[in-house]
């Protein structure tokens, strides 16, 4: 049993390139993962619950194209923010509004 762990360690570092660049089908995948995925900033003036002032930056995805819905942390929108902000890529921040919280989950959507 030690040798292996051994070998394996050993043999790490060097690895199969190829396996480490990707095929071409992961690739596609993180690219279309772009299109889903966000940026959002909140601003806290007066926090509330377990909140604390100032601004926050996260990321998020898109799970309901039709009704405009985005996941996120909770920790990143905050409970009461004066003002959230969704940005795709490439794309300029456009003011959002917050559905639901749930700090136990920490989730925001």
């Amino acid at each position: 049993m030690r040798n292996i762990l051994i070998f394996v360690i050993l043999a790490l570092p060097f690895g199969n390139p190829a396996l480490a660049e990707g095929t071409d089908s992961q690739k596609t995948h993180f690219e279309s993962a772009n299109n889903y995925t966000v940026k959002i900033r909140s601003r806290v003036e007066y926090p509330f619950l377990k909140d604390e002032r100032g601004s926050f930056l996260g990321a998020g995805f898109l799970i309901n194209k039709a009704l405009g819905w985005v996941a996120t942390n909770a920790h990143v929108s905050a409970s009461n923010p004066s003002v959230v902000e969704v940005a795709f890529k490439g794309e300029k921040f456009s003011e959002a509004k917050l559905v639901y919280v749930d700090h136990l989950l920490d989730l925001a959507v």
